[in-house]
């Protein structure tokens, strides 16, 4: 295994459960109507019941969608040390980079299904 390979598989771990992390505040809806930390966009501003709302979607959105794509990772790296799949090195590096990108675009997405 490369150097690149086993930078690939800890940022995409670990990126995705820091994202985790960070969000679990906001699905809990703990995270008061603030300026620097949650779902900072201009609806979500609307009333402190909006920014709630918004940041617990957005906070559930990205949690789950880490949990899954830490399933994935572990398919996948039970998958590179068998061989399954005949990918290169670097196919698997892209896969494991791009772990944290569906959790991120969701838990930006989805919250806006709930403006009112």
């Amino acid at each position: 295994m490369t150097r690149d390979l086993k930078i690939s598989i800890w940022a995409g771990f670990g990126g995705t459960l820091l994202l985790m992390a960070v969000s679990l505040p906001m699905a809990l809806r703990l995270v008061p109507l603030n300026r620097y930390y949650g779902l900072r966009v201009p609806a979500a501003y609307a009333s402190e019941q909006q920014w709630l709302l918004m940041n617990q979607v957005s906070g559930i959105s990205v949690v789950t969608a880490g949990l899954l794509m830490l399933l994935a990772g572990a398919w996948l790296w039970q998958a590179y040390r068998r061989g399954a799949l005949g990918w290169t090195e670097k196919r698997f590096g892209v896969a494991f980079g791009l772990l944290p990108v569906l959790p991120i675009l969701l838990g930006v997405t989805l919250p806006y299904a709930f403006i009112g």
